[in-house]
């Protein structure tokens, strides 16, 4: 059961690609399967990180940890500001480049680590 975390960190580990060729193909249409093909992959990440969210956590508190997790992906919301500071000092496609590619490779390693810490928990 704590092995369902290893594919959101594989679906953000391919999102990174998919998106790099998203953005670098000349063919609109190639692009835009890239694209679908990048959103598919990178959002493939809430349901099982919310049935492991209840399976780890109390039954008691179980409401307010989602409701934790909802506040928190509010943060994502911040990704525009981080946007707009970097492109004022880089390029816009390279400052969203950055950050996108960054977030996915971020987003990869601790869906990895938690599955490692969700499956010592389990144990």
């Amino acid at each position: 059961k704590s092995r369902r975390l290893l594919v959101p960190a594989a679906g953000c580990f391919l999102a990174i690609p998919c998106f790099c060729l998203a953005v670098s193909l000349q063919d609109f249409y190639l692009s835009m399967l890239f694209l679908l093909l990048q959103y598919l992959v990178s959002e493939c990440w809430f349901g099982p990180t919310l049935s492991t969210l209840g399976l780890l956590v109390p039954q008691h508190v179980r409401g307010v940890s989602q409701g934790m997790f909802s506040m928190l992906t509010l943060l994502g919301n911040l990704t525009p500001v981080l946007i707009g500071f970097l492109s004022s000092r880089i390029e816009l496609g390279l400052s969203i480049s950055l950050v996108v590619c960054s977030s996915y490779l971020l987003s990869g390693f601790a869906f990895l680590l938690a599955s490692s810490s969700a499956r010592a928990a389990l144990k």
